[in-house]
């Protein structure tokens, strides 16, 4: 058994070539996110994840403080096992995006039989600590960010206040307006 040793994660911040933005940011850096597993053999493995915009430091923070430590002593063969493990110790909630579908037939296999046994409705993910996956189609509004950013920015010009309330929700509005996102 391979057990691991060390479990190590680092963020490096990669720009992009062209600026891109969506309905609540402009995207300016790639967060790049790494982990480096040693195991008591010398073996190690390299892995990543990103986030495109803000959110790395979270993630890092997420492994820092409550993920890594658990990785030590386990047997770094058995993948899965460490997957569903780390699965169990945060529930999720899951919106979809317009056009696109969360069924379990599109998953890969093992996603989609580990959401089955964690699939729950938002009272029972909120009453739950850890450990359930909540999958909301209802959620999926058919808006871009262009069209956001487009009534914001008649707003800015003419001093006239668009229906935004059709566009976003009262928070999401309050949101880009608190972080004075669109302004330029």
């Amino acid at each position: 058994m391979a057990k691991v040793v060390s479990a190590e994660a680092f963020q490096v911040d990669v720009p992009v070539e062209t600026l891109r933005t969506d309905a609540v940011q402009q995207f300016v850096k790639q967060e790049t996110v790494f982990v480096e597993i040693t195991t008591d053999d010398g073996a190690t493995g390299l892995g990543y994840a990103y986030t495109i915009g803000t959110g790395g430091s979270s993630v890092l923070a997420l492994l820092k403080d409550h993920l890594l430590s658990r990785l030590i002593g386990k047997d770094a063969r058995r993948i899965e096992h460490i997957w569903q493990d780390l699965f169990a110790l945060a529930n999720f909630g899951v919106a979809a995006r317009p056009g696109y579908r969360l069924d379990d037939a599109g998953l890969p296999p093992a996603v989609a039989a580990e959401l089955a046994q964690r699939r729950a409705s938002f009272d029972d993910v909120r009453a739950s600590p850890a450990g359930k996956v909540c999958v909301a189609h209802t959620l999926a509004v058919d808006i871009s960010a262009t069209a956001v950013r487009a009534a914001l920015h008649a707003t800015q010009r003419t001093d006239k206040v668009p229906h935004l309330s059709a566009l976003v929700a009262p928070q999401v509005l309050d949101y880009i307006q608190q972080h004075n996102l669109y302004k330029n």
